[in-house]
């Protein structure tokens, strides 16, 4: 492990930049967005989001970023370069994970004390649109091409395709208990699904689709309470948070094995791959120079 951040607390999710050079984080305690310098690991800014903020997501251009506000129903999107909020959008009920589709064109919302996705389109920043896929979606995941959008149903032990284009659930395949995050690979032929569990039940593998026939390709046992899930542009290596374990998982998508457990701080859960190099260093506080509201922590 190259070094540990503090200074934000409660962080419940993590996005690099495509250009890899930022790291957005968001404190659930302190209501707020934090974005990092990836090699020196300095704070560039930070915005002040709505109560209990999920998830961040940074547009393709790499011009604003998005948070869900779970306690508000809301998502809010902020301008990068001037680090100011654009517009409070309202969507479903608990909003949760959220992404945006390849082209930057939609963000797809998972809201997750419902059963619904919400749609947002970036041009106008309002909903456009809200479907039914399950009981109490958790996350989402673009194919490559944007044709298809894949949504983690916490409630449902499953997972549905959605096709972008109608706007439709078109099909649903179970998974493990607790599914959580998904991520699609870069070369756009695994789905993967975190499944998380509880605490008193735990879930310890991560369940591998094939996005071609939507079909279940195997379980992989990884750790206690898998989470997080995020892959590497080369669709080599998968990296997978164990939230009840403390640990993350590496496995290598082409065989199929988990090839080393990282130790991490306490209840990992958002992960994010970044294709700069972070500098070797001892525990770093961060330093936010900035003035928040008190707001309730993200729990999952």
């Amino acid at each position: 492990m190259a070094t540990t951040l503090t200074g934000i607390e409660s962080p419940h999710n993590v996005q690099a930049t495509q250009d890899g050079r930022s790291i957005w984080a968001v404190s659930g305690t302190t209501a707020m967005a934090v974005e990092i310098d990836s090699k020196t690991s300095e704070v560039h800014g930070a915005v002040s989001t709505g109560a209990m903020p999920a998830h961040v997501i940074v547009t393709p251009d790499e011009t604003r970023t998005y948070t869900t506000n779970n306690a508000d129903d809301t998502v809010s999107a902020f301008d990068i370069a001037t680090m100011t909020t654009i517009a409070t959008i309202p969507v479903g009920d608990g909003p949760h994970g959220l992404r945006s589709s390849p082209d930057g064109k939609t963000i797809y919302v998972a809201n997750n004390n419902g059963t619904t996705l919400s749609v947002i389109d970036t041009a106008t920043n309002t909903q456009i649109d809200e479907i039914e896929v399950g009981k109490l979606p958790a996350q989402v995941a673009f194919s490559p091409d944007g044709k298809f959008v894949y949504a983690s149903l916490n409630g449902d032990n499953a997972v549905a395709k959605i096709d972008t284009r109608t706007r439709e659930r078109v099909s649903t395949l179970p998974v493990g208990v607790g599914p959580i995050q998904t991520f699609v690979s870069p070369d756009g032929q695994y789905l993967l699904v975190a499944n998380q569990g509880t605490e008193e039940y735990p879930g310890r593998t991560v369940s591998v689709l094939d996005t071609d026939n939507f079909d279940f390709v195997r379980t992989v046992e990884t750790g206690a309470g898998a989470h997080g899930v995020t892959i590497d542009p080369t669709s080599r290596h998968a990296y997978i948070t164990n939230t009840f374990e403390d640990t993350v998982s590496v496995l290598d998508l082409k065989t199929m094995k988990v090839v080393d457990s990282i130790p991490v701080g306490s209840m990992p859960n958002g992960i994010t791959f970044s294709t700069q190099a972070a500098g070797i260093a001892p525990t770093v506080k961060l330093d936010l120079k900035m003035d928040v509201t008190d707001g309730a922590g993200m729990e999952h």
